[in-house]
């Protein structure tokens, strides 16, 4: 059929009335206010996101691949839940410490009282560079991070990466808790604050290259008989504006000899993807967390070197071979720092590890 001549095309005249609408709604409501997204729309693109300082958590919350794929990301909620000693304060330090090695912020809401500044140092944590707000209440908690927003906001030239953390939501009281009789019932009023301020909050958070962090508590809620019986604390818009939520479980212990004895070290953590707006895959890890290291990625590399055979263990002894054929011999965690992690070729290991643990994913990945 031969078109009539001077009559556009539909997808032209879509176009048109496209670029009309959104030039009208700039010219009401200003510039940026309406848009189309394209490529480079950063409004909807996550450009920046720090690693959690171990290969097989980052893999895990990256679907498989450690690179080129977003991992903890910035601009986003992340909330990290669990029970008491299953890692939430130490995973928080790893991201805290990376955002500084990147050249970032890092600041941390500690509500809990109870943070460990020396074991936040040894995870790597510049003690220096930290800012620690102090808050008492749910609702105070709000209104110093949305200040400390507006502060970094009114720096035009900031191009800075911000981890801001909350240690913890579960930990808080609200206002009327604190401040009532002990006998008051208060239902739901962590979860009302909560709902009521995180809405703007993460509009803040979205437009500044902001890692928000929550660590949570867990419960059980009673009377459940089928699904999950696990719960946290405040309430359901924290599960709704998450982009990623972790779940973090204490396993058994990782014991070490000490003469005739043995000393437990640590304990491998289970975590757990529970949502992952990323990626398409929610996938479960058991990582080991070491005394005065948290998630080791060096202790990883070992027993993932063991489970690939690149380490051979023969009793009481593990051997590592060397492109020259050298046999590395070590019996416990201190003999592996001294020897192999120490040893120039240990970066070559750390690849092969790394690149046969995610070969059993690239078909999930593709």
């Amino acid at each position: 059929m031969v078109k009539k001549a001077g009559k556009k095309s539909s997808k032209t005249e879509t176009n048109d009335i496209i670029k009309d609408i959104v030039g009208k709604m700039e010219t009401s409501f200003g510039k940026g206010s309406t848009v189309v997204p394209d490529s480079d729309t950063i409004l909807y693109k996550i450009n920046d996101w720090v690693t959690t300082r171990n290969f097989m958590i980052d893999s895990a919350i990256a679907g498989g691949l450690v690179q080129p794929r977003p991992i903890i990301p910035f601009g986003r909620l992340t909330e990290v839940a669990g029970k008491n000693k299953s890692g939430k304060t130490t995973l928080m330090g790893h991201i805290m410490a990376e955002t500084q090695a990147k050249g970032g912020i890092a600041a941390i809401a500690d509500t809990e009282k109870a943070l460990d500044l020396d074991y936040f140092e040894k995870l790597g944590v510049d003690l220096s560079k930290l800012i620690i707000i102090d808050c008492q209440t749910v609702e105070e908690v709000f209104t110093k991070f949305e200040k400390f927003i507006d502060i970094v906001r009114e720096n035009q030239n900031n191009k800075q990466l911000i981890t801001l953390g909350w240690d913890s939501v579960g930990a808080t009281p609200t206002e009327t808790e604190l401040y009532g009789e002990a006998s008051d019932k208060h239902y739901a009023a962590c979860a009302k604050v909560v709902s009521q301020n995180l809405r703007r909050t993460t509009g803040k958070i979205a437009k500044q290259k902001i890692n928000l962090m929550f660590n949570n508590h867990v419960y059980y809620k009673m009377g459940v008989k089928f699904g999950d019986p696990l719960e946290t604390y405040g309430g359901e818009k924290i599960k709704f504006l998450s982009t990623l939520r972790l779940r973090l479980t204490a396993a058994e212990a990782i014991s070490a000899s000490v003469g005739d004895d043995k000393v437990e070290i640590g304990k491998f953590i289970k975590i757990k993807i529970i949502k992952n707006k990323m990626v398409p895959h929610l996938r479960t890890v058991k990582v080991p967390c070491i005394g005065g290291y948290g998630f080791s990625n060096d202790y990883t590399i070992m027993e993932q070197a063991q489970k690939q055979k690149i380490i051979r263990v023969a009793g009481g002894w593990k051997y590592w071979k060397t492109s020259d054929d050298e046999e590395i011999g070590f019996q416990n965690w201190n003999q592996y720092m001294g020897k192999v992690v120490s040893h120039p070729e240990y970066g070559s290991l750390i690849k092969q590890v790394i690149s046969t643990y995610n070969k059993k994913f690239e078909d999930l990945v593709k």
